[in-house]
């Protein structure tokens, strides 16, 4: 005797036989997941290499402006001397 579990095992293999299409269509949409999912890493990686960018770029300015503000600091105590 066959449980209604079994039986729904033997009728997916049985339309799985019959259907290659099916199996083909579920390859397909597996290899997209896969696809989106590689997509979406390499975007978050683009986004995280933007940031380390504008966060050099921030750092640089700040390191610029903070030499520029020393210089006036030292010209200010010669011209006060």
């Amino acid at each position: 005797m066959v449980s209604n579990q079994d039986g729904t095992i033997l009728d997916t293999l049985r339309s799985a036989l019959h259907s290659p299409q099916t199996i083909h269509n579920e390859c397909l949409a597996n290899g997209l997941e896969r696809f989106k999912l590689r997509q979406v890493m390499r975007q978050a990686e683009e986004r995280n290499q933007e940031r380390r960018q504008v966060e050099i770029a921030e750092n640089r300015s700040k390191a610029f402006f903070s030499s520029k503000i020393d210089e006036l600091e030292d010209l200010s105590r010669i011209f006060e001397d």
